[in-house]
């Protein structure tokens, strides 16, 4: 999932800034297609990368650790909305940076320090306590 985080939004952030950066978002401007058309190829394209390599980091892990997904429907849409949603700030973020250090300050000081505190590093399995030892 932290992978799928940090692709998401510098995925989505990197594919709207460059473009600003460089000066060829002017020729998206151009183009006939509406304002949600754009975004949603922005956000579709980064979601989509995001969630193929962390398919792939799924794929991979199996090699090595014995896993059994309980709900594959539930995990699948889970990651399917948080790629969009995380591709969703990113572009927001590429949007509002106008230096590559604005791009960094979200997934640096924001997003990395709520993944930590989030459960993504220990199990989220209820441990209970009996006598002195912790039976999980």
């Amino acid at each position: 999932m932290l992978n799928l985080l940090m692709h998401s939004i510098s995925n989505a952030s990197f594919a709207i800034y460059f473009p600003k950066f460089v000066g060829t978002v002017y020729e998206v401007l151009s183009a006939p297609v509406s304002t949600a058309e754009v975004v949603a190829g922005y956000v579709g394209a980064a979601a989509t990368k995001s969630i193929i390599l962390g398919m792939i980091i799924l794929a991979t892990a199996t090699f090595f650790i014995p896993m059994r997904i309980e709900h594959p429907i539930i995990m699948l849409l889970f990651v399917f909305l948080t790629a969009i949603s995380f591709s969703l700030l990113g572009f927001i973020l590429g949007i509002w940076a106008d230096n590559f250090e604005k791009l960094s300050v979200v997934p640096s000081l924001i997003v990395t320090p709520l993944v930590f505190l989030g459960g993504s590093f220990y199990s989220t399995i209820c441990c209970r306590h009996s006598g002195s030892r912790f039976h999980c």
